[in-house]
C-alpha cells in the first residue's frame, strides 16, 4: 500500500456517512500499525497534509472519525494505536505551526463536544500531544 493509496482512502471516506468513516479509518490504522517506523511516518505526513489541507467542515468530520477510530483501535490493539499516536506527534513536529493550530483547534472542538472525559483520557494516552489541547483533567491511564 502506498502513501498515495492511503491519501486516496482517506479523501474517499469524505463521501461517506461518519460510521462508514470511523470503520474505514480503524482498519487503515490497523494496516498501518503494521509498518516499519520510517514507513509509517512516511505514510502518516502524507495522510496529515492532505487531511489538513482541507476546509474546516472536511477536516473537522475526519477529526471527528478519527479520534473515534483510534478509540476503537485501542480497544482491540492498544500498543499499536500507541504506536500510532506517537508517529502522528513525530511527523506533526515536523511541520509548520499553522498545522498544529488546526490540529489544536479541530480535536479541541470535537473532543469538548463529542468525546466524554473518558475518552478524552484514552486518547490522551495514546496520543501524547493530544493532552496539550485538552483543558487539565483526571488522565487515567490503560491498562
Amino acid at each position: 500500500m502506498s502513501a498515495e493509496h492511503d491519501t486516496s482512502k482517506w479523501l474517499a471516506a469524505l463521501d461517506c456517512d461518519h460510521e462508514t468513516q470511523v470503520m474505514r479509518m480503524q482498519a487503515s490504522y490497523a494496516d498501518l500499525a503494521g509498518l516499519p517506523d520510517e514507513a509509517l511516518q512516511e505514510r502518516l505526513d502524507a495522510i496529515i497534509h492532505t487531511e489538513y489541507g482541507l476546509n474546516d467542515t472536511a477536516l473537522g468530520a475526519l477529526t471527528a472519525a478519527r479520534l473515534e477510530a483510534w478509540l476503537r483501535l485501542a480497544s482491540v490493539n492498544v500498543d499499536g494505536a500507541r504506536r500510532l499516536g506517537k508517529a502522528y506527534d513525530a511527523v506533526f513536529a515536523r511541520l509548520p505551526g499553522a498545522m498544529e493550530f488546526r490540529r489544536a483547534v479541530a480535536a479541541q472542538t470535537f473532543a469538548t463536544r463529542g468525546l466524554s472525559a473518558d475518552q478524552r483520557s484514552i486518547l490522551s494516552d495514546i496520543i501524547p500531544g493530544f493532552s496539550r489541547f485538552m483543558p487539565s483533567t483526571h488522565r487515567r491511564p490503560l491498562s
